[in-house]
């Protein structure tokens, strides 16, 4: 998954804006397989993917009517490598900048633009790495139900039949921490915790390497590793020790690799629709549909209220396993098992 750096735009009260964009070479085709997948990302329930998003007020009331101020979370600041995993105890940080208390935070990865991306705590969702939920400069972890929320089903009904990965778990999409004590204004903390693609839940390390792709630096892909950027689309709650909750979305930092959240107070949202146009129609983020360009580099254009902030990023995702050897008694490889995982978990997706 390789995103481009984001643009960013204020729409005005005119219809629309359309910032410069440019074709592609004169004569220049796209085979069906270089076809790219052109989707908005726009924070709707349900608009990005066909997940039901979970109930949060079964982990945290939320409490929309005072102003405590702004929390940032940072995964992989200033990266450009999507080799990156989530795993070391750095990679998401936290800083309090509101004027209250910090008592919790949740993390909700349901509608995160890479939509297989889950919290593997156990080992059992990814690949065979694990690690529950552990701070910087603390040897101690968390796991458990009172940490790791939003449990769902196994990624593919089928994979029963194939031994080697009988016992797949679809993983957690939530991770909530209580703080013992409030994290006070102008604190950091940082911490790790273990995400994979649970796609590859319980394929063997050996088989997804066998052949795979290789990165710039010629060293396999890192399957298993979930990077800031492919957790774009997710939801970031805060609540304070004041009682007072607030609410961002995981944007891109302006690296490859890096997302970005601000949680705050929102008293309403202002509207703001999306179009992305292409050479074969027009795709608008009031729609759920994906929609599908070659060829011609898609025009973009805002519709919406004057002084709403809308943040664009434009990702392409690729299944780097070329491995496709058969299991035992079953038609289905390496990559046809992962492909058909793909498939079963985002079907809008080709």
């Amino acid at each position: 998954m390789s995103p481009t750096l984001e643009p960013t735009a204020s729409p005005s009260a005119a219809p629309s804006v359309s910032p410069n964009v440019a074709p592609a070479e004169s004569g220049a085709t796209l085979s069906p397989t270089e076809n790219k997948l052109c989707a908005p990302i726009y924070p709707d329930p349900g608009m990005w993917t066909d997940a039901v998003l979970p109930d949060i007020s079964t982990v945290m009331s939320l409490n929309n009517t005072a102003d405590a101020g702004v929390v940032e979370l940072i995964i992989h600041p200033n990266s450009d490598s999507m080799q990156r995993s989530t795993i070391r105890d750095n990679s998401f940080v936290l800083k309090n900048k509101a004027s209250e208390n910090i008592q919790a935070i949740l993390i909700d990865v349901t509608d995160c633009v890479m939509s297989d991306s889950v919290f593997d705590p156990d080992g059992t969702a990814g690949d065979a790495g694990f690690l529950a939920l552990k701070f910087k400069g603390s040897d101690q972890t968390y796991g458990g139900e009172s940490v790791f929320k939003f449990f769902q089903d196994p990624p593919f009904n089928g994979d029963p039949v194939i031994q080697e990965v009988a016992g797949s778990t679809g993983g957690y999409k939530g991770l909530y921490y209580e703080f013992p004590t409030p994290l006070a204004k102008g604190q950091v903390m940082r911490f790790g915790v273990e995400m994979d693609g649970n796609s590859i839940a319980k394929v063997a390390d050996d088989k997804w390497k066998l052949g795979a792709y290789l990165d710039d630096a010629q060293k396999t892909w890192n399957l298993g590793g979930i990077s800031g950027s492919e957790l774009i689309g997710s939801r970031f709650y805060v609540k304070f020790q004041n009682g007072a909750t607030a609410m961002g979305h995981i944007g891109s930092d302006g690296y490859k690799a890096g997302g970005k959240a601000k949680a705050k107070y929102r008293s309403s949202e202002k509207s703001v629709i999306i179009k992305f146009v292409t050479d074969t129609g027009i795709i608008r983020s009031d729609e759920k549909r994906i929609g599908q360009y070659g060829g011609v580099v898609p025009a973009l254009q805002i519709e919406g209220q004057q002084g709403a902030q809308v943040r664009i990023s434009i990702l392409k995702g690729f299944n780097p396993v070329l491995n496709d050897a058969k299991y035992p008694n079953n038609a289905l490889g390496v990559r046809g098992l992962i492909e058909e995982r793909l498939r079963r978990g985002s079907p809008q997706f080709p």
